[in-house]
């Protein structure tokens, strides 16, 4: 049976799994899939165990792995490293070898594991400000157990797959080939997820700042969930109808340590590449949690800088699916979209 190409980028979080799925020449999204993972959730604590995770990956992919699917997927899966780090490196003039070295002595520096257990990722960019010299890196480093683990389950969900990608490299992707590279403009992007918040800058499509911090979408469902002494489903369901602007009393104090949190990592960045001439000029807010009305508005405020939502620009959503949410498919979307 002839059966069709397509790319397949699959973002397994804390709350919901997701896929896109993109035609053989990566011009058209025909598909957006997602799965809640624990739809019976009671509090911040609960986690998903294996066999729910597993179940949950089949059920979102069944399109492509019932046994007559017309479908040949090539599929990449995206990880958020919670051991590993990131860092804008410059190097002199190396050959290939002694790149490696250097790469590996400046990850020990930074890692509070021994470099012998990490996976690195070495990323060139252009040095901020020197048109023509080659030498930036930026270094990702991720532990070999958290990319072994993934594998090993992606096994149990019997899924062939093409690539393991961590997390901020599909995000900066699908960001570019959405809005652009910006020219000359320095732009941050803040991903919200259920555990985490990303913070990236970029200059031209090129990554020169990542970081994440534990407070994100989870946090201010508890919030609300405490606050109005409610189930968690309640406290969710408060949030998908929660404005940011209105200030609600139980969720302020979360919120404004959120937002904080925020600005002091850009801050950073402006401290540790002054070359990149911050601050940035625009940021674009993405992931599932940054649906809330009003959040845009909120970071703005406190940023001093332009906000924009992820929105469909120059991407264009599946023609069956013409509502469906960029912001909730960004890291899905990148892996598919990948080269």
């Amino acid at each position: 049976m002839f059966r069709t190409k397509v790319h397949v980028g699959l973002d397994i979080g804390n709350h919901s799994v997701k896929a896109a799925i993109l035609s053989h020449d990566r011009k058209l999204i025909l598909n957006l899939l997602e799965t809640e993972l624990l739809p019976e959730r009671t509090s911040l604590e609960d986690q998903w165990d294996e066999k729910r995770g597993i179940e949950t990956v089949r059920t979102t992919l069944a399109p492509l792995l019932a046994p007559d699917s017309k479908l040949n997927p090539t599929l990449r899966v995206g990880f958020q490293s919670e051991a590993g780090v990131s860092r804008y490196l410059e190097l002199p003039a190396l050959k290939k070898d002694q790149i490696e070295t250097a790469l590996q002595s400046a990850a020990s520096r930074l890692l509070t594991f021994p470099v012998q257990e990490a996976v690195l990722t070495a990323l060139p960019v252009p040095i901020p400000g020197k048109p023509g010299r080659s030498g930036g890196i930026f270094l990702l480093a991720s532990h070999k157990k958290e990319a072994e683990a993934k594998g090993a389950f992606l096994q149990k969900c019997g899924l062939q797959v093409e690539r393991l990608e961590i997390s901020p490299i599909p995000l900066l992707q699908a960001m570019t080939l959405n809005r652009g590279r910006f020219p000359g403009e320095p732009v941050a992007l803040v991903c919200v997820g259920s555990r985490l918040t990303t913070v990236m800058v970029a200059l031209e499509g090129n990554l020169y700042f990542s970081r994440d911090f534990i407070m994100a979408g989870d946090d201010f469902t508890y919030a609300l969930q405490m606050g109005n002494q409610s189930s968690w489903e309640e406290a969710e369901q408060a949030k998908r109808l929660c404005d940011a602007t209105t200030r609600e009393v139980v969720l302020e104090p979360m919120l404004t340590r959120w937002l904080d949190q925020i600005r002091r990592n850009l801050e950073a960045c402006a401290r540790s590449l002054p070359e990149l001439r911050l601050p940035v000029q625009r940021v674009f807010l993405v992931g599932g949690s940054a649906a809330m009305k009003g959040l845009d508005a909120r970071l703005e405020e406190v940023l001093k800088t332009p906000v924009i939502r992820g929105d469909w620009s120059k991407l264009a959503p599946p023609q069956n699916q013409p509502q469906a949410p960029m912001v909730r498919f960004t890291t899905a979307l990148g892996l598919a979209l990948a080269d």
